[in-house]
C-alpha cells in the first residue's frame, strides 16, 4: 500500500500498489492501471475514486449540503432514482447513495459526503458495472483509509506563524497598493486555493500558539473581499489576510496570496 497526505486540508489515505493518484485543484483522483482490468475498458469506463474537500465556514448541516451535492450530480449524469442513507466513517458523519444510472449507461456510480468541523469531503466512485466484483473492494479500502489529522506543519525558522507548503515571501508592495509602513507587512505567494488556506490556518494557528480572536471567512465583510484572521500571541496582534488571485473562477477556488500586518508589539 502507498500513502498520500494532504497538509493543506489535513487528511491522509492509503491506496494499493499499481494505482496512481493525481491532484486536480483541491481534489485527488485515484485510478488503477488499465492492464489490471480483466476485460479491456475504454478510458471513460475505467474505475475512479475521487475525494474533494470543500470549505464550509458556516458549518452548514449535512442534510442541506447533501441536497446540493446530490442534486448537482444527478442533474449532470441524468440519474433517475436517488436515495440516501446516513453514513459514518470513524468520527466523520455524512450521507451516501448509489445512483441509479440510465439503463444504457455501463457505469455504476456511488457518492457520499463526510463532515469534519468546517471541512466537507465529497467522495465519488465510478466503474463499469461488470467490474464491481474486483473494483469495489479496492475502492472501499481507499475510502475507509481516510483519516483527518492533528496539525502537521512546522513554523518556519524566521516566522512566528506556520507557512503552507510552496509559499515564499514577496514584497508586500507587489500585493497591496498604498502601504504606508512596509515594515509592518509581510506577503507570501504560492499555489494553494483560498479555501485550502482557510482550512490550513484554522487548524494550524492554534498549534503554533496563536489565539484566533476573530475570523471573517471569504468573501469577508470589508473591501477588498478576502478572508481575515485576527490573531494574538504573547502581546503581538496580527491580521492575517488571504486574498484571491484572478477572477476567472469562484473566489474560494482561486489561488490565495497571504498577507500579514503586525498591529501591536508590547
Amino acid at each position: 500500500m502507498r500513502a498520500y497526505q494532504n497538509v493543506l486540508w489535513g487528511y491522509s489515505l492509503t491506496y494499493p500498489d499499481g494505482w496512481t493518484i493525481a491532484e486536480d485543484g483541491d481534489a485527488v483522483i485515484l485510478t488503477t492501471d488499465a492492464e489490471t482490468y480483466p476485460t479491456p475498458r475504454a478510458e471513460e469506463e475505467q474505475g475512479r475514486v475521487m475525494i474533494r474537500p470543500e470549505w464550509n465556514p458556516d458549518r452548514v448541516e449535512a442534510q442541506k449540503l447533501w441536497n446540493l451535492h446530490i442534486g448537482k450530480i444527478a442533474g449532470v449524469i441524468g440519474a433517475k432514482r436517488v436515495g440516501a442513507a446516513p453514513w459514518q466513517l470513524g468520527a466523520l458523519k455524512g450521507m451516501e447513495a448509489e445512483l441509479a444510472m440510465p439503463k444504457k449507461d455501463p457505469l455504476r456510480l456511488w457518492t457520499g459526503i463526510l463532515l469534519h468541523d468546517r471541512t466537507i469531503f465529497h467522495l465519488l466512485v465510478t466503474h463499469h458495472k461488470l467490474d464491481r466484483e474486483w473494483f469495489e473492494p479496492l475502492a472501499t479500502s481507499i475510502i475507509r483509509s481516510l483519516r483527518v489529522h492533528a496539525p502537521a506543519a512546522k513554523p518556519g525558522e524566521e516566522l512566528l506563524f506556520p507557512l503552507p507548503p510552496g509559499y515564499s515571501p514577496v514584497s508586500p508592495g507587489d500585493v497591496l497598493d498604498d502601504i504606508a509602513d512596509a515594515s509592518a507587512w509581510q506577503a507570501f505567494r504560492g499555489t494553494a486555493t483560498v479555501a485550502a488556506l482557510q482550512a490550513f490556518y484554522t487548524r494550524e494557528l492554534p498549534s503554533a500558539g496563536w489565539d484566533i480572536a476573530g475570523y471573517d471567512p471569504l468573501p469577508g465583510t470589508q473591501e477588498p473581499g478576502f478572508a481575515r484572521f485576527a490573531l494574538e500571541r504573547e502581546g503581538v496582534q496580527v491580521v492575517l489576510g488571504i486574498l484571491p488571485t484572478g477572477d476567472d473562477m469562484p473566489p474560494s477556488t482561486q489561488v490565495g496570496t497571504i498577507i500579514l500586518r503586525q498591529l501591536l508589539l508590547s
